[in-house]
This record gives C-alpha cells, sequence and structure tokens, in this order.
C-alpha cells in the first residue's frame, strides 16, 4: 500500500474520532503498524500515546488526551459504534469529569474513568472506579460519555475533595448553567453535610445551594437587570476617565467630584451623553486638553471647548493663511 493510500484510509477513519484513530482500527482497515511508524516520521500522523494517533493538523487540548485515552480502553471499535452497546463502557468522570465540564479548579495528573466491572491498568496516569451508572448521570459531550455535573460532584465528595473546591465547582455550574439548583439539590441531598449543609436532607442542600450562588434581588425587574449588569463596565470607564481628567484639566465645580451615586446605571444616561463619552474618550487618550477648560454648554450632557482656546485656535489659522499668501506672492514675484 501506498503512503497516499495510508493516509487517505486514516484520515476518513481520524474525522469520525475528533482527528484520532487507533492502531487497531487502521490495521483492520488495511494499514500496517510500518506505514503509521512511517507517516510519523514525516510528519503527517502525530503519536498521542500507544497505540493512539491523530492527523498532524489536529489541534491539542486537554480533552484530546482523554478522548485518546477513552478510545485505547477499547482500541477496535469506533466511537460510534460504542454508543449503541448496552454495556455502560468506560466513562469520563471524578477530576476529569469535573474538568471537562469546566467546573472549578482541580488537578489531577490521572484521567479517571468509572467502569461497571473492576478494571486495572499498567499506566500510571490512568485510574478506574468501579460503579454501575444508570443513563441519567451519563452525558456525551461531543460524543465522549461523561458523568453528568451532579454526579460529579457526588462522586468528588464522597472521593473526600474539600468543601471549598465542591463549593467554588457548585458556583461555576450554576453560574454557567450547566445544571439547576433543584437538580443538584434532589441528587446531592443525601450527601450534602459534604457541601457544608446543615444536614443531608434535600431542603438542607438547596438552602446551601442558596448561599453559594443566592438569586437575583428578588422583585428585581429582569430587563433593569440586565441594563445594569451591561453598563456596569462603561460606568467605570466614565469614572476612571473623569479622574483622569481632574489631574489633566480645570473641570468646574460639581464635575471633578462627580459621586459613584451620580454615575450608576439607574443614572448614567441622563448625567452622561453619547457624545461626551466620546470627546472623553478622545481627551483622555490624546492628553490634547491638558491646558482647556471645560464647562457645561447649554446641552445638560455636552461639553463645549472654552471660548478663549477656539478664539486662540482661529487666530492661529489666520496667521497660518497670511504666511502662506506671502509665500505665494514670493513664489510668482
Amino acid at each position: 500500500m501506498r503512503s497516499s493510500e495510508a493516509i487517505e484510509i486514516v484520515s476518513d477513519l481520524a474525522a469520525q474520532q475528533w482527528g484520532l484513530f487507533t492502531a487497531a482500527q487502521a490495521r483492520a482497515a488495511g494499514v500496517a503498524a510500518f506505514l503509521l511508524s512511517r507517516l510519523v516520521d514525516q510528519g503527517v500522523l502525530l503519536r498521542i500515546r500507544h497505540g493512539v494517533y491523530a492527523s498532524s493538523s489536529t489541534p491539542w487540548s486537554p480533552a484530546l488526551e482523554v478522548r485518546a485515552q477513552w478510545l485505547a480502553l477499547e482500541p477496535t471499535v469506533m466511537a460510534a459504534g460504542r454508543r449503541t452497546g448496552q454495556d455502560q463502557g468506560p466513562v469520563a468522570s471524578h477530576e476529569t469529569a469535573a474538568d471537562l465540564h469546566g467546573m472549578g479548579d482541580v488537578p489531577s495528573d490521572t484521567i479517571t474513568f468509572t467502569t461497571p466491572q473492576r478494571r486495572q491498568t499498567k499506566q500510571s496516569d490512568v485510574r478506574f472506579h468501579t460503579a454501575t451508572l444508570t443513563s441519567g448521570e451519563i452525558i456525551f459531550l461531543e460524543g465522549l460519555p461523561v458523568t453528568t455535573v451532579a454526579r460529579t460532584l457526588w462522586d468528588l465528595a464522597q472521593a473526600g475533595h474539600e468543601p471549598g473546591h465542591l463549593s467554588d465547582m457548585i458556583t461555576d455550574a450554576i453560574t454557567n448553567q450547566l445544571t439547576t439548583k433543584d437538580e443538584l439539590a434532589t441528587a446531592l441531598g443525601t450527601v450534602a453535610e459534604l457541601f457544608g449543609a446543615t444536614g443531608n436532607t434535600v431542603a438542607a442542600m438547596r438552602a446551601r445551594l442558596e448561599e453559594l450562588a443566592p438569586d437575583p434581588a428578588a422583585g428585581e425587574d429582569p430587563v433593569a437587570r440586565a441594563v445594569r449588569e451591561a453598563v456596569a463596565p462603561l460606568q467605570q470607564q466614565i469614572q476612571e476617565l473623569l479622574s483622569r481628567l481632574s489631574s489633566q484639566a480645570y473641570l468646574p465645580e460639581g464635575w471633578a467630584g462627580m459621586s459613584a451615586a451620580a454615575t450608576s446605571p439607574a443614572n448614567l444616561e441622563s448625567v452622561v451623553s453619547p457624545e461626551i463619552r466620546e470627546m472623553l474618550k478622545e481627551a483622555a487618550a490624546s492628553e490634547a486638553m491638558s491646558t482647556t477648560t471645560l464647562h457645561p454648554g447649554t446641552d445638560p450632557g455636552v461639553f463645549n471647548i472654552a471660548q478663549d482656546k477656539l478664539l486662540s485656535s482661529r487666530r492661529g489659522d489666520a496667521r497660518d493663511q497670511d504666511a502662506d499668501m506671502g509665500d505665494d506672492e514670493d513664489n510668482h514675484g
């Protein structure tokens, strides 16, 4: 078989499995091991783990290593074929699942799976837990079976993780809308004390979740809340710009000392118009207003440049025009 034919075959395999394939899958498709080694030497393929390869164009990520190890656990079976079986099969769990979900920061040097039967490995960076998971405790993240957020937290709590780490993961999960408080309270009620709750009940767990991720203020209008959150960065920027300008230019009394209340999201639009926001940004960027006196104009939301500065600029323009006319006369004389 030519290298070009081998590349076509393994590329088709990789396209079905996150850019990965196993040596056993390639062999079943007619690609010998020595051809894989040759393609690695040529830079066409990368060896991710023992018996698992990737196209050199496959982007690396922590999830890629988990997927590669998952493929290596059943090297002859394609990823799509594993979801149709009746057996649970290996499921990414514990710290590995937390990382895949994006919950907390729990560093781990091992890739962890949960299997229904006891399983061992000689690889130091792979760990197995034995448990039978229900279908409701497994989700598929881009085709990879992973324990749900609730089951992942339950596993980590049972494994003895610090309550502080668990609390951070719960906050991340709720904030990022990976799950709901009702789901967590129901799933974790029997181990609620491990999360800092006052008792191992659903009600106690629900109360603990409210402490960790309180709901928005009761009665607050959703639209008002959205506006407040959206305007908050602009509010901070305006306050910083006013502070910088107060040290660069004369601001009439009442402007340099503008209070945080005056620039709160509720009052921001009435205090500072779009025009002044743009002017403030330009002034802070160029520092061209370091000697300019500013005062409110007839429009309360707009600053006007002082007349003496404007007249000075006009006199300068007139002198430049006289000089240009004199140059023209000299050139034509």
